[in-house]
Protein backbone atom coordinates (compact mmCIF):
# COMPACT_ATOMS: atom_id res chain seq x y z
CA UNK A 1 0.00 0.00 0.00
CA UNK A 2 1.83 3.26 -1.23
CA UNK A 3 -0.15 6.64 0.31
CA UNK A 4 0.80 10.35 -1.80
CA UNK A 5 0.92 13.26 -0.18
CA UNK A 6 -0.77 16.22 -2.67
CA UNK A 7 1.93 18.43 -1.95
CA UNK A 8 4.96 16.10 -1.93
CA UNK A 9 5.68 15.80 -5.68
CA UNK A 10 7.03 11.77 -4.46
CA UNK A 11 5.69 9.16 -6.61
CA UNK A 12 3.92 11.45 -8.92
CA UNK A 13 2.41 8.51 -11.20
CA UNK A 14 1.55 10.05 -14.42
CA UNK A 15 -1.80 9.40 -15.97
CA UNK A 16 -1.74 6.81 -19.26
CA UNK A 17 -5.08 5.79 -20.02
CA UNK A 18 -6.59 7.05 -23.19
CA UNK A 19 -9.97 9.03 -22.81
CA UNK A 20 -11.23 6.17 -24.80
CA UNK A 21 -10.64 3.67 -21.78
CA UNK A 22 -11.81 5.85 -19.29
CA UNK A 23 -15.24 7.22 -18.06
CA UNK A 24 -17.41 8.91 -15.54
CA UNK A 25 -20.11 6.51 -14.15
CA UNK A 26 -22.92 8.31 -11.83
CA UNK A 27 -25.09 5.88 -9.78
CA UNK A 28 -28.55 7.05 -9.71
CA UNK A 29 -31.76 6.02 -8.57
CA UNK A 30 -35.44 6.94 -7.58
CA UNK A 31 -35.91 4.77 -4.73
CA UNK A 32 -33.89 6.57 -2.37
CA UNK A 33 -35.22 5.07 1.30
CA UNK A 34 -34.78 8.64 3.21
CA UNK A 35 -35.87 10.97 0.55
CA UNK A 36 -37.54 8.83 -2.82
CA UNK A 37 -37.20 11.53 -5.80
CA UNK A 38 -34.28 13.45 -4.86
CA UNK A 39 -32.23 13.31 -7.84
CA UNK A 40 -34.51 14.65 -9.02
CA UNK A 41 -36.11 17.43 -6.61
CA UNK A 42 -35.20 20.94 -7.90
CA UNK A 43 -31.75 22.01 -6.51
CA UNK A 44 -30.58 25.11 -8.13
CA UNK A 45 -33.46 26.77 -9.91
CA UNK A 46 -34.90 23.76 -12.68
CA UNK A 47 -31.52 21.93 -11.69
CA UNK A 48 -31.21 18.66 -10.53
CA UNK A 49 -28.25 17.10 -8.47
CA UNK A 50 -27.55 15.34 -11.30
CA UNK A 51 -27.72 18.38 -13.63
CA UNK A 52 -25.26 19.79 -11.08
CA UNK A 53 -22.73 16.75 -10.63
CA UNK A 54 -22.50 16.41 -14.86
CA UNK A 55 -21.96 20.45 -14.92
CA UNK A 56 -19.21 19.56 -12.30
CA UNK A 57 -16.99 16.91 -14.59
CA UNK A 58 -18.06 17.83 -17.90
CA UNK A 59 -15.00 19.80 -18.56
CA UNK A 60 -13.18 16.69 -17.98
CA UNK A 61 -13.58 15.68 -21.34
CA UNK A 62 -14.51 11.99 -20.65
CA UNK A 63 -17.81 10.11 -21.35
CA UNK A 64 -20.50 10.25 -18.73
CA UNK A 65 -22.60 7.67 -18.00
CA UNK A 66 -25.89 7.38 -15.64
CA UNK A 67 -26.10 3.93 -14.18
CA UNK A 68 -29.49 3.51 -12.89
CA UNK A 69 -31.86 0.92 -12.03
CA UNK A 70 -33.99 -1.24 -14.73
CA UNK A 71 -37.33 -1.07 -12.90
CA UNK A 72 -40.12 1.00 -14.31
CA UNK A 73 -39.25 3.59 -11.78
CA UNK A 74 -36.39 4.54 -12.97
CA UNK A 75 -38.37 5.23 -16.50
CA UNK A 76 -38.57 8.62 -15.43
CA UNK A 77 -34.53 8.91 -15.11
CA UNK A 78 -34.24 7.20 -18.79
CA UNK A 79 -36.64 9.72 -20.31
CA UNK A 80 -35.26 12.97 -18.76
CA UNK A 81 -31.40 11.65 -19.66
CA UNK A 82 -31.67 10.29 -22.85
CA UNK A 83 -29.23 12.53 -24.26
CA UNK A 84 -26.31 11.33 -22.09
CA UNK A 85 -25.26 7.72 -22.45
CA UNK A 86 -27.79 5.33 -19.99
CA UNK A 87 -27.19 1.78 -18.27
CA UNK A 88 -29.74 0.28 -16.95
CA UNK A 89 -29.39 -2.64 -14.60
CA UNK A 90 -30.27 -4.26 -11.38
CA UNK A 91 -31.50 -1.64 -8.84
CA UNK A 92 -30.09 -3.83 -5.59
CA UNK A 93 -26.69 -5.37 -6.95
CA UNK A 94 -25.13 -2.31 -8.10
CA UNK A 95 -21.76 -3.90 -8.62
CA UNK A 96 -22.99 -5.97 -11.34
CA UNK A 97 -24.82 -2.38 -12.78
CA UNK A 98 -21.45 -0.97 -13.02
CA UNK A 99 -19.63 -3.89 -14.25
CA UNK A 100 -22.31 -4.02 -17.35
CA UNK A 101 -22.49 -0.23 -17.87
CA UNK A 102 -18.51 -0.69 -18.33
CA UNK A 103 -18.72 -3.19 -20.68
CA UNK A 104 -21.39 -1.71 -22.68
CA UNK A 105 -19.27 1.03 -23.04
CA UNK A 106 -16.04 0.04 -23.18
CA UNK A 107 -14.85 1.35 -19.99
CA UNK A 108 -11.69 -0.17 -18.57
CA UNK A 109 -11.18 2.49 -15.87
CA UNK A 110 -14.18 4.18 -14.16
CA UNK A 111 -14.42 7.07 -11.93
CA UNK A 112 -17.68 6.81 -9.33
CA UNK A 113 -19.78 8.81 -8.93
CA UNK A 114 -23.28 8.98 -6.48
CA UNK A 115 -25.75 11.20 -7.56
CA UNK A 116 -25.94 12.44 -3.81
CA UNK A 117 -23.35 15.03 -4.03
CA UNK A 118 -23.43 18.61 -5.28
CA UNK A 119 -20.43 19.71 -4.74
CA UNK A 120 -18.46 16.60 -6.82
CA UNK A 121 -15.23 19.03 -7.52
CA UNK A 122 -13.58 18.34 -10.35
CA UNK A 123 -10.27 19.69 -9.56
CA UNK A 124 -10.07 16.82 -6.93
CA UNK A 125 -10.35 13.92 -9.82
CA UNK A 126 -7.60 15.69 -11.65
CA UNK A 127 -5.45 15.16 -8.41
CA UNK A 128 -6.25 11.32 -8.58
CA UNK A 129 -5.47 11.48 -12.49
CA UNK A 130 -2.48 12.69 -12.08
CA UNK A 131 -1.26 9.58 -9.86
CA UNK A 132 -3.38 7.21 -11.24
CA UNK A 133 -1.37 4.33 -13.21
CA UNK A 134 -2.73 1.15 -15.47
CA UNK A 135 -1.39 -1.05 -12.73
CA UNK A 136 -3.71 0.26 -10.30
CA UNK A 137 -7.26 -1.41 -9.02
CA UNK A 138 -8.30 1.15 -7.26
CA UNK A 139 -7.15 4.81 -6.57
CA UNK A 140 -8.95 7.46 -3.68
CA UNK A 141 -8.31 10.07 -1.27
CA UNK A 142 -7.77 8.74 2.46
CA UNK A 143 -8.66 11.17 5.68
CA UNK A 144 -7.57 10.02 8.75
CA UNK A 145 -6.95 6.36 7.49
CA UNK A 146 -10.82 6.72 6.11
CA UNK A 147 -11.35 5.94 2.73
CA UNK A 148 -12.80 9.42 1.35
CA UNK A 149 -16.27 7.36 -0.30
CA UNK A 150 -16.77 6.50 3.89
CA UNK A 151 -17.13 10.32 4.86
CA UNK A 152 -19.60 12.82 4.85
CA UNK A 153 -18.00 15.66 2.65
CA UNK A 154 -19.13 14.52 -0.08
CA UNK A 155 -16.96 16.17 -2.63
CA UNK A 156 -14.13 13.16 -3.44
CA UNK A 157 -14.28 10.01 -5.85
CA UNK A 158 -12.63 7.31 -6.29
CA UNK A 159 -11.29 5.46 -9.77
CA UNK A 160 -11.21 1.28 -10.34
CA UNK A 161 -10.76 -0.84 -12.98
CA UNK A 162 -13.43 -2.87 -14.12
CA UNK A 163 -10.60 -6.15 -14.03
CA UNK A 164 -10.75 -4.89 -10.29
CA UNK A 165 -14.59 -5.24 -10.11
CA UNK A 166 -15.47 -8.30 -11.80
CA UNK A 167 -12.95 -9.80 -9.48
CA UNK A 168 -14.67 -8.61 -6.59
CA UNK A 169 -18.21 -10.46 -8.11
CA UNK A 170 -15.82 -13.68 -8.31
CA UNK A 171 -14.36 -13.41 -4.82
CA UNK A 172 -17.74 -12.92 -2.68
CA UNK A 173 -21.53 -13.13 -2.73
CA UNK A 174 -22.30 -10.97 0.59
CA UNK A 175 -24.74 -8.82 -1.03
CA UNK A 176 -23.64 -5.95 1.12
CA UNK A 177 -20.93 -5.59 -0.98
CA UNK A 178 -23.11 -5.79 -4.17
CA UNK A 179 -24.86 -2.73 -2.96
CA UNK A 180 -21.70 -0.98 -1.87
CA UNK A 181 -19.68 -1.18 -5.08
CA UNK A 182 -16.10 -0.54 -3.53
CA UNK A 183 -16.47 -1.73 -0.28
CA UNK A 184 -15.01 -5.10 -0.69
CA UNK A 185 -11.71 -3.85 -2.37
CA UNK A 186 -10.60 -1.42 0.28
CA UNK A 187 -11.13 -3.58 3.15
CA UNK A 188 -9.00 -6.08 1.55
CA UNK A 189 -6.12 -4.22 0.99
CA UNK A 190 -3.97 -7.48 0.44
CA UNK A 191 -5.73 -8.50 -2.74
CA UNK A 192 -6.05 -5.28 -4.87
CA UNK A 193 -3.26 -3.04 -5.45
CA UNK A 194 -4.75 0.11 -4.00
CA UNK A 195 -3.04 3.84 -3.66
CA UNK A 196 -4.11 6.38 -1.57
CA UNK A 197 -3.71 9.98 -1.92
CA UNK A 198 -2.98 12.14 1.35
CA UNK A 199 -6.35 15.02 1.53
CA UNK A 200 -5.70 18.63 2.44
CA UNK A 201 -5.18 18.61 6.30
CA UNK A 202 -8.05 20.50 6.20
CA UNK A 203 -10.17 17.57 6.16
CA UNK A 204 -8.29 15.81 9.03
CA UNK A 205 -9.07 19.09 10.85
CA UNK A 206 -12.76 19.93 10.25
CA UNK A 207 -14.63 16.15 9.82
CA UNK A 208 -17.75 17.23 11.22
CA UNK A 209 -18.52 18.90 7.50
CA UNK A 210 -21.29 17.19 5.93
CA UNK A 211 -21.58 17.77 1.95
CA UNK A 212 -23.69 14.75 1.15
CA UNK A 213 -27.57 14.45 0.72
CA UNK A 214 -29.58 11.52 2.37
CA UNK A 215 -32.73 13.65 4.31
CA UNK A 216 -34.95 16.77 3.31
CA UNK A 217 -32.17 18.64 5.82
CA UNK A 218 -29.50 17.63 4.08
CA UNK A 219 -31.26 18.43 0.97
CA UNK A 220 -32.12 22.33 2.28
CA UNK A 221 -28.70 22.71 3.57
CA UNK A 222 -26.59 21.98 0.99
CA UNK A 223 -29.24 23.86 -1.35
CA UNK A 224 -28.71 26.75 0.77
CA UNK A 225 -25.26 26.66 0.56
CA UNK A 226 -25.06 26.25 -3.26
CA UNK A 227 -27.30 29.43 -3.72
CA UNK A 228 -24.69 31.12 -1.72
CA UNK A 229 -21.50 29.57 -3.46
CA UNK A 230 -22.87 29.87 -7.00
CA UNK A 231 -20.62 29.37 -9.41
CA UNK A 232 -19.28 26.82 -7.65
CA UNK A 233 -15.71 27.49 -7.73
CA UNK A 234 -14.01 24.60 -6.03
CA UNK A 235 -13.74 22.78 -2.74
CA UNK A 236 -10.95 25.54 -1.46
CA UNK A 237 -13.54 28.52 -1.42
CA UNK A 238 -16.54 26.22 -0.22
CA UNK A 239 -14.44 25.11 3.05
CA UNK A 240 -13.58 28.50 3.70
CA UNK A 241 -17.52 29.50 3.44
CA UNK A 242 -18.22 27.13 6.08
CA UNK A 243 -15.36 27.50 8.25
CA UNK A 244 -16.73 31.40 9.23
CA UNK A 245 -19.87 30.10 9.73
CA UNK A 246 -20.32 28.02 12.60
CA UNK A 247 -24.37 27.52 12.64
CA UNK A 248 -23.57 25.71 8.88
CA UNK A 249 -21.31 23.06 11.20
CA UNK A 250 -23.65 22.78 13.84
CA UNK A 251 -26.10 21.73 11.69
CA UNK A 252 -24.20 19.03 9.71
CA UNK A 253 -22.94 18.10 13.21
CA UNK A 254 -26.57 17.11 14.17
CA UNK A 255 -27.23 15.61 10.60
CA UNK A 256 -23.96 13.38 10.84
CA UNK A 257 -25.22 12.01 13.84
CA UNK A 258 -28.61 10.68 12.69
CA UNK A 259 -26.71 9.38 9.19
CA UNK A 260 -23.74 7.23 10.46
CA UNK A 261 -23.75 3.72 9.94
Amino acid sequence: MVEFDLFSGINNFKYNVSKEKIGVVIQARMQSTRLPGKVLIPFYYNNTIIDIIIENVNNLGYDIVLAIPDNEENDILASRYESLKVFRGPEHNVLQRFILAAEMYGLDYIIRICADNPFIDASLINQLLDKFHVSMDYLSFRIKNVPSIKTHFGIFTEIVSLKCLKRVYELTNNTIYFEHVTNYIYTNEDIFNIKWVKADNFFEQNSNIRLTIDSIEDFKLCQEIYYENYPYRGYKDLMNYIHFRPHLQEKMKLQILKNSK
